[in-house]
């Protein structure tokens, strides 16, 4: 997973949230498509070439479980990883384990921010679980602090 420019599926109900993803990760180099539900992620999903797949949890018509539970059936689309966004703290808390995915092949993040670092680390072909270190535990130093 370390070619020039991996191309993205980002697949989130918000057209705000897709737009500045959209935004964001194309001026980071990657080259990103988007679908507003489950059932175009797999419209796009069916055409190939993705290398990684940005999933909100809250979509309509395919909520975001439906659409893990269909990439892990599908034998041709399971490899591809997948970063899974649960900003809604108030969504089915567990269910993420009930499906399984290959080592390497689901990331869980709190929030976009934890998204861009596993994007970073996919890219350049390192282990997003050797870089990412929670928010929480950073601090911020000011100019003069050591």
């Amino acid at each position: 997973m370390t070619s020039e420019r991996l191309r993205i599926l980002v697949v989130d109900a918000d057209p705000q949230s897709r737009s500045f993803l959209t935004e964001n990760l194309e001026d980071s180099g990657y080259s990103v498509a988007h679908a507003e539900n489950g059932r175009r992620a797999f419209d796009l999903l069916s055409t190939g070439g993705f290398d990684a797949i940005l999933l909100d949890l809250v979509l309509p018509e395919m909520d975001g479980f439906r659409v893990l539970r269909r990439l892990k059936g599908d034998s041709s689309l399971r490899h591809i990883p997948v970063i899974v966004v649960k900003e809604n703290k108030n969504i089915m808390r567990n269910r993420l384990e009930e499906l399984p995915f290959a080592p390497g092949k689901r990331f869980v993040v709190e929030n976009y921010w934890e998204a861009v670092g596993i994007m970073t680390a996919l890219k350049a072909g390192v282990a997003p679980a050797s870089v990412r270190t929670p928010l929480r535990d950073t601090k911020v130093l000011t100019e003069g602090e050591t």
